[in-house]
């Protein structure tokens, strides 16, 4: 038998809508501090690849000399130095990059190590930077094609490993 005197649920109480209410709006401000935090790190993933981008660029650049001691007209390996810091602007991001070098040389194997800073404030003014480091070897670009170079020469001509000159083939 049934009881007749029982009235059927007309709704949610008000507690329980309160309740789902306030589960909601903690749950949508998650996503907006999420939302924030993503924004943020896409703005300082793009600004480090552009400063990346720069470092690589001035690197390069000093990468391409065309002789080993300084002459008129020409970028020289002995022309590769120092730099204080420089500020690249006007670029895609909203930001000012200051790009300062390092070099030291090294005689046994003619060469110079090379550092690359990159630095730049974020939009929450937090410090960042970019250091790229490499070493380029003081090799005469004009015998980059070569085989290998007599020892103690890199005026030579081209020789086979085995020490023999590399002789073009009669015509």
């Amino acid at each position: 038998m049934m009881n007749r005197n029982r009235r059927p649920s007309r709704g949610v109480s008000m507690i329980e809508a309160m309740v789902a209410l306030a589960i909601m709006g903690f749950g949508m401000l998650a996503v907006v501090g999420v939302q924030a935090t993503m924004r943020l790190n896409a703005d300082i993933a793009k600004q480090r690849s552009e400063a990346t981008r720069i470092g690589q660029e001035s690197m390069e650049n000093l990468r391409a000399f065309m002789v080993i001691d300084t002459t008129a007209g020409a970028t020289a390996f002995a022309d590769i130095a120092s730099a204080g810091a420089q500020d690249v602007a006007g670029l895609t991001t909203n930001t000012t990059y200051r790009i300062s070098r390092t070099v030291v040389e090294y005689t046994n194997p003619p060469s110079k190590a090379l550092t690359v800073t990159v630095a730049w404030n974020d939009r929450t003014d937090q410090a960042q930077q970019v250091v790229l480091r490499s070493v380029i070897a003081a090799a005469a670009p004009a015998l980059s094609g070569t085989l290998a170079v007599r020892p103690g020469s890199a005026a030579g001509g081209p020789v086979r490993p085995g020490g023999q000159p590399v002789r073009e083939p009669d015509r």
